[in-house]
């Protein structure tokens, strides 16, 4: 039997809400060459069962169903199982574009490992925001530098579901996974930089192929602590990674990897104090946060209003902290009230 052109991977937990939405934008691709693999992560309500009505209806669909791996392993088992000559990943809660495998397939024939495309944020209130074009259209193996800065400091190379890669090149990657089962941030930095160290030739395009849900739950006011481990043990992995690397590493990659780890902990330091957590767990976490990583951050990279939260909390001006941060609230509820 022959291989389909393309395998789409979904990994899926606890996905029932839009499951449906997800496997019918593939099913209604005019392209038809293709194959999708679903993995159904130890989910707890009805996407198994959502799953296996899809496979009864169509030849194309496989489902695997096993016990919660995480994200990470849960796609790595999905691409054991593809067959295709070019791999997309789709999240469960997300869709394609109508028209998204033509365009794909076209853009394909011009002999890429990867290609990295634009896609769309889809609010809940129907607003659709589409991400930011490209600033280079390819990378050959002589830029391996560039291609690493604009991937650590630019969230749109990041993204597994954003890229179509030949099969090959993900089966090349024998990194062990299984030490981030559990990992909740980050895990497509360290599927990503994998991907583009084995390729050759790596393409951008400025098409909008792909609609990324926002949903409500991921715009909480809660702050995991966990994010902070999860985000250190990425940037130590992908340091470690540089160190080994197959290329000659300029020192703008460090650099670049410095700016990209200070900007986020600044982030989650200043998601932090504008959670609905204890003011007594926002001292004890911003404290263990500037403890633990003030060798590393360099608050020169952060933006300016990041940089003075973060010189507030490593002076332990809890106080301060709390006062700038409401300030900085309602200048946004001013900006949104004009701006809306």
């Amino acid at each position: 039997m022959k291989a389909p052109k393309l395998s789409v991977l979904i990994a899926a937990y606890n996905a029932e809400q839009y499951l449906d939405e997800c496997i019918q934008s593939v099913l209604n691709q005019k392209y038809s060459d293709y194959e999708i693999i679903i993995i159904d992560d130890g989910s707890t309500d009805s996407t198994y069962d959502i799953c296996k009505k899809y496979a009864s209806q169509s030849k194309k669909i496989k489902v695997h169903s096993w016990e919660n791996h995480g994200l990470i392993l849960a796609r790595r088992k999905a691409i054991d199982l593809a067959s295709g000559e070019y791999v997309l990943f789709l999240d469960a809660d997300d869709a394609y574009k109508a028209n998204a495998f033509e365009e794909i397939v076209k853009d394909i024939q011009d002999n890429a490992d990867v290609i990295i495309y634009r896609f769309e944020f889809f609010y809940e209130n129907g607003t659709r925001k589409e991400s930011k074009k490209f600033r280079y259209t390819e990378y050959l193996p002589n830029d391996k530098n560039r291609l690493f800065r604009d991937f650590i400091l630019n969230y749109e190379y990041n993204h597994m579901w954003s890229k179509v890669m030949r099969r090959e090149i993900l089966l090349s990657d024998t990194y062990n996974y299984n030490i981030f089962k559990s990992i909740k941030l980050g895990e497509d930095l360290l599927q990503s930089i994998q991907v583009y160290g084995n390729s050759e030739r790596v393409l951008t395009s400025d098409k909008v192929i792909y609609s990324y849900r926002v949903l409500k739950n991921s715009m909480s006011h809660g702050f995991n602590r966990k994010h902070i481990e999860d985000i250190t043990k990425v940037y130590s992995c992908l340091e470690e990674y540089l160190r080994y690397a197959k290329w000659n590493v300029g020192e703008e990659c460090y650099n670049a990897l410095t700016e990209a780890f200070s900007v986020k902990i600044a982030s989650l330091l200043r998601e932090l104090w504008m959670s609905d957590v204890s003011f007594g767990e926002k001292k004890c976490i911003s404290k263990d946060i500037t403890m633990t990583n003030s060798s590393i951050v360099d608050p020169n990279k952060m933006i300016r209003q990041n940089r003075i939260l973060w010189k507030f909390a490593k002076k332990r001006c809890w106080g301060k902290c709390a006062i700038y941060i409401g300030v900085l609230e309602k200048i946004n509820t001013v900006w949104k009230l004009i701006y809306r």
